[in-house]
């Protein structure tokens, strides 16, 4: 296990392991960045650390972050989302109702491409705690996922003390790129291809997380690293 000191080494760290939350975990030891940062750098006053780090990360490219995990925060790899998405859109409670309020969130986050919370609190008449518990169950079915954090400075000096604003998507709109709908010019230019596609079904996309869950906590026992996968 490798110490996250820097930005650079918790992007690494994540692509080293594919599976990452960003807080401990009860009963999975090893799984977060949490307990890999060096001493003196989780959030103090002097350090933000991981809190701040998250924003170079969600902003690699490769790396999906969301509540994924038992309703928790936890960066995947692109290849690790995939497989998730693909077992949990198979399970019958992960299934959506277009008219229930997930379903009608999820168009309107459709529709507008990104949205941040404020707009879907105004549309929806919804507290933040409602809107938060409809988000995370949108997260936990993979349907979206956190598309980008700006960091928000306030007061005369503009200060940053941690406060961010998240938007949200879905992964399709975020990963795959429809060649034929961009312009002829910018057809076939060189740079990273991402796809949700892993051709293979929802058991081995799960025996296959299950594995890779194993290797990262090798100290748990299957039926928490089970409940994690839903």
């Amino acid at each position: 296990m490798r110490t996250i000191d820097c930005a650079g080494r918790m992007v690494s760290e994540i692509h080293r392991e594919g599976i990452l939350a960003l807080c401990a975990v009860g009963g999975v030891p090893l799984l977060s960045v949490q307990e890999r940062t060096a001493p003196g750098m989780w959030f103090t006053e002097e350090c933000m650390g991981p809190w701040d780090w998250k924003i170079e990360c969600v902003r690699e490219g490769d790396i999906v972050y969301g509540k994924f995990l038992g309703g928790k925060s936890t960066f995947m790899t692109l290849e690790y989302f995939s497989h998730l998405r693909n077992y949990r859109l198979s399970l019958p409670k992960y299934r959506i109702d277009p008219s229930s309020p997930e379903g009608r969130i999820l168009r309107s986050i459709k529709e507008k491409g990104s949205c941040e919370c404020a707009p879907l609190r105004a549309e929806f008449s919804l507290k933040k705690s409602r809107l938060d518990s409809l988000l995370t169950s949108l997260q936990m079915s993979c349907r979206i996922v956190i598309g980008d954090i700006t960091r928000v400075h306030k007061g005369p000096n503009l200060t940053y003390s941690g406060w961010q604003r998240v938007s949200y998507c879905t992964p399709e709109d975020l990963y795959e790129v429809d060649m034929e709908g961009l312009p002829p010019a910018l057809r076939g230019l060189d740079g990273p291809s991402f796809s949700l596609e892993v051709g293979c079904s929802p058991s081995e996309s799960r025996a296959l997380l299950l594995e890779r869950l194993r290797k990262i906590s090798p100290l748990s026992q299957d039926k928490a690293l089970e409940r994690l996968l839903g």
